[in-house]
C-alpha cells in the first residue's frame, strides 16, 4: 500500500484523555472494529481485499476547521454506512461544546415519535428497514455475519419488550 493511496488527516482513533472521566459515546462501533480486524486478518492470510468505503464529506468551517457535510437528519455523508446510519433512530454528533465536556466524545439524540413517524411512516417500515440494512452491512462485510444475527436478536428483543 502506497503511503499517497490513504489521505492523511489528522483525526483521533480514541479520546484525548479527559477530567472528569466520561464514557465513550454509545455508537455500536465494537462491530465495526470486529469486521475491521477480522478483514484485516483475510487480507494478510488469504489475500482478500478489505471493503472499501468513501470518505466522510468535509467542508471548511471556520478558523480553518473541518466540518462533516451533513443530510436532512443530521447524520454525515459518506463513511461506512451501517444501520444506525442509514436508518437512524436519533443522530449521533462528533463531540460535545460547552465547559467541563470532553471535545472528543460525542453523543446521541434520539428523534421524537412525531419525527421518527415523518420519516418512516411506522414502525413495520423501521424495522424492515433496519433488518434489512443489517443483511445489507453484512453482505459488504463491514460487520461480521455472527455480529449480524446478533444485532438483530437484540433489536428484535427490543421491540417485543415495548
Amino acid at each position: 500500500l502506497m503511503a499517497s493511496a490513504v489521505p492523511m488527516r489528522e483525526y483521533l482513533a480514541v479520546p484525548n484523555e479527559c477530567e472528569p472521566r466520561v464514557a465513550i459515546n454509545d455508537f455500536p462501533q465494537t462491530y465495526l472494529f470486529a469486521a475491521t480486524f477480522s478483514n484485516l486478518d483475510q487480507w494478510v492470510r488469504k489475500g482478500t481485499s478489505p471493503p472499501r468505503g468513501q470518505p466522510i464529506e468535509v467542508k471548511e468551517g471556520q478558523r480553518g476547521t473541518v466540518n462533516f457535510v451533513n443530510d436532512d437528519l443530521g447524520i454525515a455523508r459518506g463513511g461506512v454506512r451501517t444501520p444506525w446510519v442509514d436508518v437512524p433512530a436519533g443522530a449521533f454528533y462528533p463531540n460535545m461544546t460547552g465547559e467541563g465536556t470532553c471535545r472528543d466524545i460525542g453523543y446521541w439524540i434520539p428523534f421524537s415519535w412525531p419525527r421518527l413517524e415523518a420519516i418512516y411512516g411506522n414502525y413495520a417500515n423501521y424495522s424492515r428497514k433496519f433488518l434489512e440494512a443489517v443483511d445489507r452491512t453484512v453482505k459488504e462485510r463491514w460487520i461480521l455475519p455472527a455480529d449480524g444475527e446478533k444485532i438483530k436478536a437484540e433489536f428484535r428483543t427490543k421491540v417485543s419488550s415495548n
